[in-house]
């Protein structure tokens, strides 16, 4: 049984070694694909006397430097992929395909490239938004790769409302009320709340706007605040009970009061106990005032930073900063 074993497994082997043969052309190694000059080998059995051998059987195509593959397969602690240069002149496939031939190689390919994967959406104004790409931007193109968001998940927003039928929102309205008008309808009278859910889930590769960061997920609008942006202790305090009673998972909150309230708190404490993750804004005085609800346990009070990473000289500095983001000059959904 043994060695009908071995035979097996070495009929696998010479039938994945012809299907890589194969594949050696510049149909599936394009121009820019690889690196030039060189090879990567992987060996049936890998030990310095079987590189030695290989390096040795084909002189003819390698770099005169080849020895020093050697010194790099005893340095390396894995002894698997081996890079091999080539002579001037050697094209890469072929050289790989010869290689191939050789009953010490398992595998031998051209020296294939690998680039950091980044997502770009083509809104028109995805490269003046420095706050998603730029050197103290939140890397949304690396996030992008790994998830672009879902529908499964509701963003509340307590702010002036929502201009639900801003071509870059299209969509993405779910729910909500006018806890400031006490009626059905937050309907944004003001314009920050607009941009505060652009940010966050403007609709994205869609050819105009802005780039939100969730793609996808759903917008609740809690109009807690009137035309001139301010509202009272009342309708937010209804909206976060509104949010976590409705399916919210997370609470946004980009406005400030400096004096606190047991009754805001405790309808914090309810939220975090439905599930819900609250964000808020420390404030803009530039000094070192705490506010609410950015101060209460359990919120994640949120800073501002420009553009070459520094604190904004706006943003408040105190123990409930509990992180920064970008906040200068930042581009978002205007009413209109």
């Amino acid at each position: 049984s043994v060695s009908v074993s071995a035979a097996s497994e070495a009929a696998e082997t010479d039938t994945e070694k012809r299907a890589l043969a194969a594949r050696l052309d510049k149909s599936h190694y394009p121009p820019g694909s690889f690196k030039p000059g060189e090879v990567v080998v992987v060996l049936e059995t890998p030990s310095l006397q079987d590189l030695g051998s290989l390096i040795g059987e084909f002189a003819a195509i390698l770099a005169g430097d080849a020895g020093e593959a050697l010194s790099e397969f005893v340095a390396s602690r894995r002894k698997t992929a081996i890079r091999l240069r080539l002579r001037p002149g050697q094209d890469e496939l072929e050289a790989a395909r010869k290689l191939m031939a050789s009953p010490l190689v398992r595998a031998a390919e051209p020296n294939i490239v690998f680039s950091v994967c980044a997502t770009e959406p083509n809104d028109a104004l995805y490269d003046e938004q420095w706050n998603l790409s730029g050197a103290f931007g939140v890397n949304a193109g690396e996030a992008w790769d790994m998830q672009q968001g879902s529908p499964g998940m509701t963003l509340a927003v307590i702010d002036t409302g929502l201009e639900y039928t801003h071509e870059d929102l299209s969509g993405r309205h779910s729910g909500g009320w006018d806890y400031f008008n006490n009626d059905p309808d937050p309907w944004d009278d003001n314009g920050h709340g607009t941009m505060v859910s652009g940010m966050a889930c403007a609709n994205t590769d869609n050819g105009i706007g802005i780039a939100g960061l969730d793609w996808q997920a759903r917008i609740m609008p809690l109009k807690a605040l009137g035309s001139d942006g301010e509202g009272y202790l009342d309708s937010v305090v209804s909206s976060i009970y509104h949010a976590a009673t409705n399916g919210a998972d997370v609470i946004n909150m980009s406005l400030t009061s400096s004096i606190y309230s047991q009754e805001l708190a405790d309808a914090v404490e309810f939220a975090i106990s439905m599930g819900c993750v609250l964000t808020a804004a420390v404030g803009n005085e530039g000094d070192a005032r705490v506010n609410y609800p950015a101060g209460i346990t359990g919120v994640i009070g949120v800073g501002s930073v420009g553009m070459d990473g520094s604190r904004s000289w706006f943003s408040n500095r105190n123990s409930s900063v509990d992180i920064v983001a970008p906040g200068e000059r930042i581009y978002g959904t205007m009413l209109n």
